[in-house]
């Protein structure tokens, strides 16, 4: 049997640890670019492929902790999410939206849809749709084991 050094154990269960959580997050991602794409309640999230396309994934190594982010870049996206307060909402992305979202093309019913919405908005907010966490969720319960396997494999021992 080969003795190993401490430090030289910790950096093998580190990078274990780190390559597992990114292969999560990669997972995790793929599973809310598909959740965003798919209809709910008669409803896709997607319009664009903007939201979608900005789903990433990082995996991070602070003091010894490992942990894997994962959320959207677009700046809409957590408005998304969560949905919003009450707010006077800027008129050209509403008019993007009818256009996109409900294959509106005359220039007066845009208009028109647009500001129907946007005193929606003014006056009840929007309602989120929590496009992260039912994906992350149904896969929340096998990262335990899998950084037990991967932290085994790095030692080179087994999991019971």
């Amino acid at each position: 049997m080969q003795l190993v050094e401490p430090h030289d154990l910790e950096r093998r269960i580190e990078r274990a640890v780190e390559a597992e959580l990114a292969l999560f997050g990669q997972e995790v991602v793929a599973d809310v670019v598909d959740y965003i794409n798919e209809p709910h309640g008669g409803w896709r999230i997607a319009m664009d492929g903007t939201l979608a396309n900005s789903v990433i994934s990082e995996t991070d190594i602070d003091r010894g902790v490992v942990s894997v982010s994962i959320g959207p870049t677009a700046l809409h996206g957590i408005f998304r999410h969560y949905g919003t307060r009450p707010h006077w909402a800027p008129i050209d992305p509403l008019k993007y939206w009818v256009k996109k979202k409900l294959g509106v093309s005359e220039p007066k019913d845009v208009d028109a849809i647009a500001y129907r919405v946007q005193r929606k908005i003014a006056k009840h907010g929007t309602e989120g749709d929590p496009f992260l966490s039912e994906p992350f969720n149904e896969r929340r319960g096998t990262v335990a084991p899998r950084v037990a396997d991967a932290i085994a494999t790095a030692i080179g021992g087994r999991v019971a």
